[in-house]
């Protein structure tokens, strides 16, 4: 009958269970709040629980982590049992300084240093059974924190690391990162934003956004970022290209292994390549090509260019005369255009002298199909305007 009221008891986290539990420790409390852990895995999991009565009343009185222990008599005469339980006293490792330990909403206290990147906290005594345990911390401004709930029967050590990566976004200058919708910081005037110790979920998502003018432009999604970081392929330096060439490159990896962590370089719709974009006006400049402009020879662009070619090859002044086009930034102004920064060194050769001009313009290219065509060559600024002595 004693091993009934025990068992009822062990399966009811309402029911006052102290007056038949005890702990094979003096120094842990048998009070209802101890003991909340136990009675809520034995809820869950009443089969474990008859088959523990039952041992008990075949004669056995041990059971795992339990004994069926006297303790007193009944009205002097009869013998009085409980239910002593095991204790356990793991500790709780981390791999973030300065972590705070929580069990079941209570502090703990702080992790100490225990070896490179690990910090652990030996806990108090507890019953087994089901813990909320948590570990909080704040890395680079930001709180992290990492939880689970655990069923503790033994003394082995509780892996609580924050799953952090350090990764660097690559993408339009001053643009403003975005992780699952949240300023996540914006990229500098080289574009680069780095990240160190960042909480990643496996379905987190980034993107970039990039105000130019009164146009608001949204890079493509970068989604789950969890999987990209274990599914990434060794990559290459942040520095080592312009963020447009792989943007705009269907076929180029987004996420990729760098020394010091992850690159992650989203793409855009529409945008040109800085290279692509430099040979583009390079080649139109000195030899325009109707079909490479939007609109082909109505293009306002297309007749600037083929008018002041025509007038200079007529000159009987300009012997000889060249144009190169130098690009020096590429941004998103829509999801088929690129606005792009570029200078054009002009170079006429004359019979005494020679005149270089070079003037800087903010073109758009748009992306038609697989093509990208010159929509606007933009108004022109002077850089320079040299002679010399030929």
């Amino acid at each position: 009958k004693q091993v009934d009221w025990i068992m009822a008891a062990l399966v009811n986290p309402d029911e006052d269970a102290t007056r038949y539990i005890v702990a094979d420790s003096a120094t842990l409390a048998v009070n209802h709040e101890n003991l909340a852990p136990l009675q809520k895995f034995y809820k869950e999991h009443q089969t474990a629980a008859n088959r523990m009565g039952q041992n008990f009343k075949a004669g056995d009185n041990k059971y795992g982590d339990f004994r069926l222990v006297q303790s007193g008599h009944y009205a002097g005469i009869f013998p009085k049992y409980k239910l002593q339980v095991r204790t356990y006293q793991p500790a709780v490792v981390t791999n973030h300084e300065g972590s705070e330990v929580t069990v079941n909403g209570e502090k703990i206290g702080k992790l100490i240093a225990k070896g490179e990147n690990a910090y652990t906290k030996r806990l108090g005594l507890l019953f087994p059974g089901k813990y909320r345990l948590k570990v909080t911390t704040e890395v680079e401004g930001r709180k992290l924190s990492a939880s689970s709930t655990v069923n503790i029967n033994s003394n082995d050590t509780i892996n609580l690391n924050i799953s952090t990566e350090t990764f660097t976004v690559k993408s339009v200058p001053n643009g403003v990162v975005y992780l699952d919708g949240q300023n996540a910081g914006s990229l500098d005037d080289s574009g680069i934003l780095t990240l160190k110790d960042y909480p990643v979920t496996k379905n987190m998502s980034l993107y970039v956004a990039y105000q130019n003018g009164d146009n608001v432009v949204q890079s493509s999604p970068v989604t789950d970022l969890g999987s990209a970081f274990a599914e990434a392929s060794e990559g290459y330096s942040a520095s080592d290209t312009d963020y447009s060439e792989l943007a705009s490159y269907d076929s180029s990896e987004i996420v990729t292994t760098q020394d010091d962590g992850y690159l992650i370089q989203p793409k855009w719709t529409g945008l040109v390549g800085k290279s692509v974009a430099e040979s583009l006006f390079d080649m139109n400049y000195n030899d325009p090509d109707p079909d490479s402009f939007v609109g082909g020879s109505s293009n306002s662009g297309y007749q600037q260019i083929k008018s002041e070619n025509n007038r200079w090859d007529e000159s009987d002044k300009i012997l000889s005369y060249s144009q190169t086009a130098t690009v020096s930034a590429v941004y998103p102004l829509s999801d088929t255009e690129s606005q792009v920064i570029y200078r054009i060194d002009y170079t006429f050769v004359h019979e005494s002298d020679v005149h270089e001009q070079i003037f800087e313009y903010s073109g758009v290219v748009e992306k038609s199909g697989s093509e990208y065509l010159i929509q606007s060559l933009g108004g022109a600024r002077k850089i320079s305007d040299t002679t010399t002595d030929d």
